[in-house]
């Protein structure tokens, strides 16, 4: 098929609100010669540019691809030129397409990202970002619980509780002899020396 006869094909798509009883987002006019590189996480035969506008426009995920012509190959980008403008590159054997009929909201359920289930996930304008939550520690895609209980960190347990080390938390409680909450231990009927809580006789 023909440069020209691709582009004929995919504008006439473009007014076409229904086929075969789906209606299909609104797309820019492919661009010739460059791809957005390194932020393909999935691809698929083709056979020709529709089939990929197509497998993009099901895919909640995808935000752009990248048809590679000679291969008949369908890269599906999950950022956009606009996200990430010093990796869309000149690259001959490439049209590259963006998904222009709304922000897809990722953070939303039921749809796909790739957050922690520790973490928090927050849609931008084309894309989302992921935040570890509180008691973790970690880029928000791979997030690590924080042992607050370990040497060198700091808790505010009373120096007469035990520290518990919980996901994504702590717990203090008091030890033996003590009484309260875990962050303020006192004797009750007893009297402290030495760190330890003697029964009074």
């Amino acid at each position: 098929m023909s440069v020209a006869l691709y582009v004929f094909s995919f504008i006439s798509l473009m007014g076409t609100s229904n086929t075969a009883g789906e209606k299909y987002k609104v797309y820019q006019v492919p661009i010739r010669g460059k791809a957005l590189r390194g932020h393909t996480y999935k691809t698929a035969m083709a056979g020709e540019l529709f089939r990929c506008y197509v497998r993009c426009e099901r895919d909640p995920v995808c935000k752009s691809c990248n048809f590679k012509h000679t291969q008949q190959i369908c890269e599906m980008n999950n950022e956009t030129k606009e996200t990430k403008p010093n990796d869309f590159i000149t690259e001959q054997q490439s049209y590259y397409i963006k998904r222009t009929g709304g922000d897809v909201n990722e953070c939303k359920k039921g749809q796909t990202n790739l957050c922690n289930k520790y973490a928090f996930c927050n849609n931008t304008k084309g894309s989302y970002r992921c935040r570890c939550k509180q008691g973790f520690v970690g880029d928000g895609f791979n997030c690590i619980d924080v042992n607050e209980c370990e040497n060198g960190l700091s808790n505010p347990c009373d120096k007469n509780a035990f520290c518990n080390n919980t996901k994504g938390s702590y717990s203090c409680h008091c030890n033996q002899g003590f009484v309260n909450d875990g962050f303020s231990c006192i004797c009750k009927k007893r009297k402290e020396k030495k760190k330890r809580c003697m029964i009074i006789i």
